[in-house]
């Protein structure tokens, strides 16, 4: 129900799909490429959690090169997982 209300919250500050997908690949590429060595971090429960990373995507002008970088590093990270990429 949080999430839900989060989410309408979300849309009616106009944030776009474009904002939310830098978030979900910022926090994709900044919890994939953590030390090893690094305590785990648990499970991502609730959209709450991207909330910082939205401001910063709306802040920032990261660049399209980069965007499409992080893209493809995820696009590769589920092939892996997945077993896709033995095809």
């Amino acid at each position: 129900l949080y999430d839900r209300r989060l989410a309408g919250q979300l849309f009616d500050r106009g944030i776009s799909l474009d904002v939310l997908e830098t978030a979900f690949l910022l926090a994709l590429a900044r919890r994939t490429h953590r030390s090893p060595q690094a305590t785990p971090l648990p499970p991502i429960r609730s959209l709450a959690y991207f909330l910082p990373l939205i401001d910063e995507a709306l802040q920032s002008s990261l660049d399209p090169g980069y965007l499409a970088y992080l893209r493809a590093k995820a696009d590769q990270s589920v092939q892996i997982s997945t077993g896709l990429g033995d095809r």
